[in-house]
């Protein structure tokens, strides 16, 4: 074949080459357009050529492209940040790519990948952009529908008060969203994202509560926990904690993700309710139903133990006298400071209650194995209870506190104490109150100011 032919050749093969390129152009499912070089701002490049995607996605014909600028698709909400960071790529003639919110002709709104590059001639000089452009609405949608998601549950996490956390366990990285930090009272900068960090904030009492529920999580696979935390400010917060445990192939726990959530003032209600059904609203004992319920368990208890322990009615001679005298505001203060001396006397794991007007009762545990070295303490203390409750000049610092003069309180009140031992657990719970009752009244009837063992001990 001649040089003529092979010129020939070539040229047909450009023009096919030219007509593949035009018809992939004209059937291409992106939006293809070509503009002008200049001018690149107001009024902007011309386009000079749209495919068939252009006319399909925006609604523009042809023939209302031609002439315009790419403006055309611009809208209300097209971000003009985004126009400024083309804008600048233009004028250094760089190409460049942004997602870009366009509009279509009737106002729709759609979403656009676009790639503008520009196209020299044959000197060299730039003459053309030619700007490709994706739809990406679906993702643009779907990743705006998660922000919003992810927007309303973090609305909804400040209004509960509920913290978010991601635990890292491989490489101990430990990441809190803004609520974990307002519930710790830590500025973000504060914290060490660390596992150790947090910890170091979990009540020390409560520690032994996490390890467990940590270890107890890497089994099942979840983590719930209910502890204290103590903030900067010394401040004490109650936590309800529960996560989720990741595993890899080899069920090896790599990741935990979970939530805080203060539970202060539920813990706190709770405590009022457990305090109010319990506790004794005016000397803050033990109330009847509690201590009834100490001494069902403490029989339980003592079938296992072969120590001896003793159970102590109180009762407060002449304290009538001080309600018709002096009024139930003074009787409020001596039942007040009758019990915390009463509980003076005794052990912090003994038991007292305020079972009754101005009866009390006590549940003293573990003493000793020998019964007659057992009344013996039980002896001590009886005579220590008589002796600081029978005091006639502890009143001298209640009546200050109404204004009164001590000089015209005259306080007779002293106390009679019934008691009775158990070991084996053979007595009820009806029976032991009754015996200590008997033992009481057998006291009072003496004159009061003194003890009683029940017959049964005094024998033994």
């Amino acid at each position: 074949m001649d040089m003529r032919s092979e010129g020939v050749a070539s040229y047909t093969q450009l023009i096919e080459a030219l007509g593949l390129a035009n018809r992939i152009i004209e059937n291409s499912n992106d939006i293809i357009v070509v503009s002008e070089a200049m001018p690149i701002d107001q009024p902007g490049p011309r386009i000079i050529y749209v495919n068939k995607a252009f006319v399909k996605a925006t609604g523009f014909t042809e023939q209302e492209a031609i002439g315009k600028t790419p403006r055309i698709l611009q809208g209300p909400k097209t971000d003009q940040t985004t126009l400024g960071r083309i804008r600048s790529a233009l004028q250094k003639w760089q190409p460049i790519r942004e997602e870009v919110l366009n509009y279509k002709k009737n106002g729709e709104e759609f979403w656009q990948e676009l790639n503008i590059f520009p196209v020299a001639n044959e000197s060299g000089r730039y003459s053309h952009w030619v700007a490709i452009q994706h739809n990406i609405t679906e993702r643009k949608v779907a990743e705006q529908a998660l922000l919003e998601s992810e927007r309303r549950m973090a609305l909804a996490a400040k209004a509960g008060g509920i913290g978010i956390w991601d635990w890292d366990m491989k490489n101990n990285c430990l990441s809190w969203d803004h609520q974990m930090h307002v519930l710790y009272g830590i500025e973000k900068e504060d914290f060490a994202g660390t596992y150790d960090a947090w910890y170091a904030l979990v009540h020390p009492e409560d520690r032994k509560i996490i390890d467990e529920a940590i270890s107890k999580a890497i089994n099942t696979g979840e983590f719930n926990a209910e502890f204290r935390i103590i903030r900067p400010d010394q401040s004490i917060c109650h936590i309800h904690g529960s996560a989720v445990v990741m595993k890899d192939d080899l069920e090896v726990a790599i990741r935990m993700i979970g939530t805080n959530l203060d539970v202060t003032e539920s813990k706190l209600a709770q405590d009022e309710i457990k305090e109010l059904a319990f506790y004794d609203p005016l000397t803050k004992l033990v109330n009847r139903r509690l201590f009834e319920d100490r001494l069902n368990h403490k029989l339980l208890r003592v079938q296992r133990s072969q120590h001896f322990n003793a159970l102590l009615i109180i009762d407060l001679d002449h304290f009538k006298e001080i309600n018709d005298s002096y009024g139930h505001q003074l009787g409020d203060l001596k039942l007040i400071d009758t019990a915390r001396r009463i509980k003076g006397c005794v052990r912090e794991t003994d038991t007292v209650a305020r079972i009754g007007g101005d009866e009390f009762a006590i549940i003293l545990s573990e003493l000793a194995e020998d019964q007659t070295k057992a009344g013996m303490e039980v002896k001590k203390i009886a005579e220590k209870l008589c002796k600081s409750l029978s005091m006639t000049n502890y009143l001298v610092d209640l009546t200050k506190k109404m204004g009164k003069s001590s000089e015209t309180i005259k306080d007779r009140t002293s106390v009679s104490i019934g008691i009775t031992l158990f070991q084996d657990g053979r007595a009820s719970q009806e029976q032991l109150i009754s015996e200590a009752d008997t033992a009481m009244y057998q006291a009072k009837r003496s004159g009061g100011n003194q003890f009683k063992l029940h017959e049964s001990d005094i024998q033994e």
